[in-house]
């Protein structure tokens, strides 16, 4: 089974002459180093930070250029404490804002100026100049009658149109004048030469055509675009050669005029005309079926039309209904100007292939076989002629002379032994339910003889359907499945399921093969109402992503707790509360605690570092108005996150292989006999974290009525909208 998994490909290129003794050694890294590196990024990333925060501290706490400002700075510094510069940190919070403004405001309708696009153009003209779905085969003739008298023609035939498409005309070689064309009794002055040939559109429908013409010439030929049925001549003076029973062979009729051959010999001296001689070439193809593929081709003469007779090969059966077959001959006739002719014909196997050139002045013959791996040929009589093809000795070619013969010897190698059937593909699809799990096996198995294959699922698993590619087959009484096999590929799907209570961890069914499998895959649907927690399985499959978060978000909240302590600002939430904060939002929205540590150090530089009466009344508007929409996005942050815990399902960050929150995706290259892969899921009822939510949320509520009185304590110390008017006076 070759595998069906592309990953990663790296190319390698030379731009100087490489020798043949150069090695190329490449060193991979294993997936327990991969996997460490990734963790160590995540760390190096926040160590990164942290520097860059702390490197920014004191430019928070730089000195203001005002003289009382420095005499506080440098009271303040033998206290240890800096007041920042509060003009730079109210434009940057009025940035902030008219930012966010922006970005919330909705922006205009724009208008594409190049719509539609060329794609959809593309598409409309395909639409348009769509061929109809009947070609090449939209119309039928019937009915059809060829009159001569003297040098006058007249063809009738009937047509029948599925589509509105053009027909070629039949086309009359040789000396000929046409003079009139009918549609329906209709006189059609419009028909067009297209490709050297006439043409006319014919709409859906039946119609019936009528052609003259006069014949200036001792012979011509008339050839029809399509094959047509009930056909009958009546002429006068002429011969008619390619009717047979009503059917036109290879679509094609001669016309040669026996007054002028014979006034032409009485009184002229005019050569005898040369007998036809054609090139029979047979190609016999042996594969799991036998083929041969004849095809005559025209040598001598090189124009006008020829009929010649060839024999077949023993038990040769003929497929192509267009060939004349009577007593073992085929009788083959040329067109005008017609280079070659061909047939496809099936042969009956059989050990010993005698081939005879029979003696004919007509025809020559060359003869080529092309086994499969199926066959060994041993030929004795003649040898075949060399040739510069490559395959020339695995597909030999002979050239005889009339009378030679060869004797081909056919015969099957012998089989090694060997595994005789490979499973390609082996699918588990998985669906635990509260009470029922259900479970279908599809395995896609080539096999090279007709055998039973048996493999077994769970012993308490009842077994609801057997289907092999298209046909159902029996329900076994037991958990053991036997199928028979056919040569080549076939698809077995498998419908089980077993009956047992939903645990918090289940697994896959225990699959139990007699024979390796490979690219083998398992799909397991989880249902919505549980809650998952860990998983396990092959190597390629999704990955939990969140308990790598709460590690971050664990290392976060001690970063955080130190680094505001650094800094001296006094924020009502402690160690324990950014654990719980970042833990309640991680599962519903994991990007709202940003808001919420913003929110928090911003009120607190406010009511501690900043004195509104030194600030602009401009400055001091744009710092309040940062102020209340930093507030308002962290407050839809957290009360969001209420009602989506407490409604909606978990986002457990699963990722990888096409996985998501409830659906895992599991691929295994190969596994031996007994060894099917299983996949773990250990899970929990979304009771459980109903629960869970309900507590944090019961906690929030608490911590915010706390966490709203220090904020408007802060948002109005030293003014609201107007600073030193009113509000809180301002006391460092």
């Amino acid at each position: 089974g070759l595998p069906t998994w592309v990953w990663n490909q790296i190319s390698f290129n030379a731009n100087s002459p490489v020798p043949e003794s150069q090695a190329l050694s490449i060193t991979y890294c294993p997936p327990m180093l991969t996997s460490l590196w990734r963790v160590l990024s995540v760390f190096f990333l926040a160590a990164y930070g942290i520097l860059i925060l702390l490197k920014l501290i004191p430019v928070l706490r730089s000195k203001d250029p005002d003289t009382d400002e420095n005499k506080s700075t440098d009271q303040s510094s033998d206290t240890g404490d800096t007041p920042p510069n509060n003009t730079a940190l109210a434009s940057m919070l009025g940035i902030i804002f008219i930012s966010g403004v922006a970005m919330l405001t909705p922006t205009s309708n724009v208008m594409a100026s190049d719509y539609p696009p060329e794609y959809l153009l593309k598409e409309l003209e395909t639409r348009l100049t769509k061929a109809p779905e009947c070609l090449p085969n939209c119309i039928s003739l019937n009915n059809g009658s060829l009159t001569v008298k003297g040098n006058n023609l007249e063809l009738i035939f009937e047509a029948h149109a599925q589509a509105d498409v053009m027909m070629s005309l039949p086309q009359i070689e040789g000396n000929w004048q046409l003079s009139k064309i009918k549609l329906d009794e209709n006189p059609l002055p419009t028909a067009r030469r297209h490709k050297n040939k006439n043409s006319l559109l014919l709409t859906q429908g039946h119609h019936k055509l009528v052609i003259t013409g006069k014949l200036l010439g001792d012979q011509a030929s008339v050839s029809f675009p399509n094959p047509i049925h009930n056909f009958k001549v009546v002429s006068t003076g002429w011969l008619v050669d390619g009717l047979v029973d009503g059917r036109v062979l290879n679509s094609s009729l001669t016309l040669r005029s026996t007054v002028s051959i014979a006034e032409s010999k009485k009184d002229t001296l005019t050569p005898d005309p040369i007998s036809p001689l054609v090139t029979v070439q047979r190609t016999f193809i042996l594969d799991k079926e036998w083929h041969v593929e004849t095809t005559v081709v025209r040598y001598a003469p090189k124009n006008g039309p020829i009929a010649v007779s060839i024999p077949l090969i023993d038990n040769e059966k003929v497929l192509d209904n267009d060939l004349t077959i009577k007593e073992g001959v085929a009788h083959v006739q040329l067109k005008y100007n017609q280079r070659a002719i061909s047939w496809h014909s099936v042969l009956e196997p059989t050990k010993t292939l005698l081939l005879d050139a029979k003696p004919s002045d007509h025809y020559v013959e060359i003869w080529s076989i092309k086994p499969s791996s199926l066959w060994r040929i041993d030929y004795s009589g003649l040898s075949p002629v060399k040739d510069d093809h490559a395959l020339s000795s695995l597909e030999p070619l002979w050239r005889p002379w009339p009378g030679e013969k060869i004797t081909v010897n056919i015969s099957r190698p012998t089989g090694v032994n060997g595994p005789t059937h490979t499973v390609e593909k082996a699918e588990l699809k998985y669906s635990p339910g509260e009470r029922i799990q259900k479970s279908t096996l599809t395995l896609s198995i080539r096999s090279s003889l007709g055998e039973d294959y048996s493999f077994s699922v769970p012993k308490d698993a009842e077994i609801l359907s057997v289907t092999n590619g298209n046909k159902k087959l029996n329900i076994p009484s037991s958990n053991t499945i036997t199928v028979p096999l056919q040569p080549g590929l076939q698809n077995i799907t498998v419908d089980f399921q077993e009956k047992k209570e939903m645990g918090w961890n289940v697994a896959t069914p225990s699959i139990h093969l007699p024979s390796t499998a490979t690219n083998i895959s398992l799909t397991y649907s989880l249902a919505r109402d549980r809650w998952p927690l860990y998983f396990s399985g092959p190597a390629i499959g999704p990955a939990m992503l969140y308990w790598g978060i709460l590690v971050v978000i664990i290392l976060s909240a001690f970063a955080l707790t130190i680094i505001i302590k650094k800094c001296r600002l006094n924020v009502p939430i402690n160690i324990i509360g950014w654990l719980l904060l970042g833990i309640g939002l991680s599962t519903v929205n994991s990007y709202g605690v940003f808001a919420v540590i913003i929110f928090f150090v911003l009120l607190s530089y406010r009511k501690d570092y900043i004195d509104p009466a030194k600030l602009s009344s401009l400055n001091f508007k744009l710092l309040q108005a940062g102020i209340v929409l930093i507030t308002v996005v962290a407050a839809l942050s957290v009360l969001s996150a209420i009602p989506m815990g407490l409604l909606s399902t978990p986002d457990m960050k699963v990722v990888g292989n096409g996985s998501s929150s409830h659906f895992y995706r599991f691929y295994q290259d190969t596994a031996a006999s007994g060894h099917f892969p299983v996949a773990n899921v250990v899970n929990l009822p979304i009771l459980g974290y109903r629960l869970v939510m309900m507590l944090w949320s019961l906690w929030l509520a608490t911590r915010i009525i706390v966490w709203a009185n220090w904020a408007w304590q802060a948002f109005s110390r030293g003014g609201i909208w107007e600073n030193g008017k009113k509000g809180v006076p301002f006391k460092p």
